[in-house]
């Protein structure tokens, strides 16, 4: 379990990673309200913290505290981990679609689009609430 919670910056990171250029990137927010708008929101600010290369953010802001101090306990460092497998890739488009957001108190899932057209595929991420926003805690397979 520590080595999966360690690797977890690094895979999220590389789930970003696509072949294709930049990301498109697009306000998908709109299409939520309540609980479930912040939800998209933090998604959106994932594929934005990536594409600016901005190791910190992801750490800072985006990761869940567990995630953290699993990777700490494992004596893996976020940002490190995050910068190498941000440096040499490009980022694909990360996309939330009205009714794939599941809030259930302080947990909440969310079905993202990663990449467009025949290179898309689908992966659920799991969020929890902390006290300045929704965090990502994981996704399929992590």
């Amino acid at each position: 379990m520590q080595a999966r919670a360690a690797l977890l910056p690094a895979l999220v990171a590389a789930l970003l990673i696509a072949g294709c250029g930049p990301a498109a990137g697009g306000d998908t927010t709109g299409d939520f309200t309540g609980p479930a708008r912040e939800v998209a929101a933090t998604v959106e600010a994932l594929q934005e913290a990536a594409a600016a290369r901005d190791a910190q953010r992801i750490c800072g802001r985006l990761l869940a505290r567990e995630v953290l101090d699993r990777m700490r306990a494992a004596g893996t460092s976020c940002a490190p981990a995050v910068e190498d497998a941000l440096l040499s890739a490009d980022v694909t488009e990360l996309t939330v679609r009205e009714g794939q957001v599941r809030v259930q108190g302080p947990d909440a899932t969310a079905r993202v689009a990663v990449g467009t057209g025949e290179n898309q595929t689908v992966t659920t991420f799991r969020l929890v609430r902390a006290r300045d926003g929704w965090r990502i805690a994981g996704f399929d397979g992590a």
